[in-house]
């Protein structure tokens, strides 16, 4: 089905059918839609611009090879971060098997990568010191971050960052709900404990 000039923005799965049609420009707008958000899942657990990028080119290779099986029971949402998530811990695995240390996974907006998701514009009415508070918290919560393990924080990425339901968590990381509540709930406390000092001294 083609979308007639001035009619409104077809529904996602309008994209998706075309994608599974084998369509290039279903793939062109889901790529588009999702791009952003896989990537900083990918940098949130690799930290690094240039594999982010790679895991996330995979995983929609991988989607375009696997779109007949997408039967549309979850989110095509919850489906391609699944995938993204799982690729970037096959690499994550192989850097750690090679000694390598993934340490400090930095926040919305942190990169200067133009394609990384939630880059904050330059707020026109924070003054310069408003500015400087800002950068400090977010640099105390990165340190923050970096003090919980990689399975912690992909349930803190996909949950609080990204905006995942417990639900789609659960899937996205193949968890039961439970799980994902008490591994946000350990790292909420282990987060507060980490940040209350910087917070007490404002």
């Amino acid at each position: 089905m083609d979308v007639e000039p001035g009619n409104p923005e077809p529904p996602e799965s309008h994209w998706i059918e075309l994608a599974r049609a084998g369509r290039d420009e279903g793939w062109r707008e889901l790529h588009r839609r999702y791009y952003a958000g896989l990537w900083h899942v990918a940098h949130q657990l690799l930290r690094d611009e240039a594999l982010a990028e790679d895991v996330v080119q995979e995983a929609f290779i991988k989607a375009h090879r696997q779109i007949r099986r997408f039967r549309g029971d979850a989110k095509f949402s919850t489906w391609i971060y699944r995938i993204t998530q799982n690729q970037a811990r096959d690499v994550l695995r192989k850097q750690q098997r090679r000694g390598k240390w993934l340490g400090l996974f930095p926040l919305n907006g942190a990169s200067d990568d133009p394609d990384a998701p939630e880059i904050d514009a330059v707020d026109q009415g924070r003054t310069a010191s408003e500015d400087a508070a800002l950068g400090d918290d977010r640099a105390a919560l990165a340190k923050a971050l970096a003090t919980l393990n990689p399975d912690h924080r992909a349930v803190v990425e996909l949950r609080l960052i990204q905006g995942f339901s417990t639900e789609e968590t659960a899937r996205i990381l193949k968890l039961k709900k439970g799980t994902v509540l008490s591994r946000l709930f350990y790292s909420c406390q282990k987060l507060k404990k980490h940040l209350e000092p910087t917070y007490n001294e404002q």
